[in-house]
């Protein structure tokens, strides 16, 4: 039977449609997300539980690898913390902070051993920060106080405040100092001491002085 034009027009319609690239089965605008993992070594205690950007929490019951359940799109921030640590041990991650480059991370580090975790109080010196010249100490007190003081100037070159979030994680705010930064303006790190070096990862600043510093390695004085 012949179609008549309306009809030939419809089947047109229908066809075209079937062409499209923006098919709902089609991957034409699909967006590709990868999995965070990595692997944990030194476990021995119960309890671990580790967090991906505060939000995406896997407990972890044994050594070995793991992947965390939330997929992030490329160039995503990915934080990894210890939101609870094991029983009788202290947990530290490294590796554990950038941005996906189109690809699964797998290379963060949770490294666990007995005992409690070192204690960041007292004086931690370096050098080379630029404006400030010589040798630098910086001093953390038990009361969440620190100042960070060149050894060639007089005076205190920065008097701030400490709150520890994590027990990696470390959130400053300057208070008073030459070298200080801007009023109200917080920066936040995460630390880990080995033996007597203490070296600190930036999660997020906007003061260029206090990174310089942050980017330092530190020894126990």
């Amino acid at each position: 039977m012949a179609c008549s034009r309306s009809s030939r027009f419809a089947i047109l319609l229908i066809a075209a449609a079937g062409c499209g690239t923006n098919s709902t089965t089609g991957t034409s605008g699909a967006t590709d997300v990868f999995t965070i993992g990595g692997d944990v070594a030194g476990l021995s205690g119960a309890g671990l539980v580790l967090t991906d950007n505060g939000a995406d929490d896997r407990a972890i019951t044994s050594n070995g690898a793991f992947t965390f359940a939330t997929p992030l799109a490329s160039a995503a921030s990915y934080h990894v913390t210890v939101k609870t640590q094991p029983s009788g041990q202290t947990c530290s991650v490294s590796n554990g902070s950038g941005s996906i480059a189109g690809a699964n991370v797998t290379n963060v580090q949770v490294t666990c051993s007995s005992g409690a975790a070192p204690s960041l109080v007292g004086s931690w010196t370096t050098s080379g920060l630029g404006v400030i010249p010589g040798t630098v100490v910086l001093t953390f007190t038990s009361s969440g106080g620190y100042t960070v003081d060149a050894l060639s100037t007089a005076g205190v070159d920065v008097t701030g405040t400490y709150v520890l979030g994590d027990p990696d994680a470390i959130t400053y705010t300057d208070t008073s100092g030459a070298q200080a930064c801007d009023s109200g303006l917080e920066g936040t790190y995460t630390y880990a001491i080995s033996g007597s070096t203490l070296t600190f990862t930036l999660v997020s600043d906007t003061c260029a002085g206090r990174m310089a510093a942050m980017a330092k390695t530190w020894t126990l004085q």
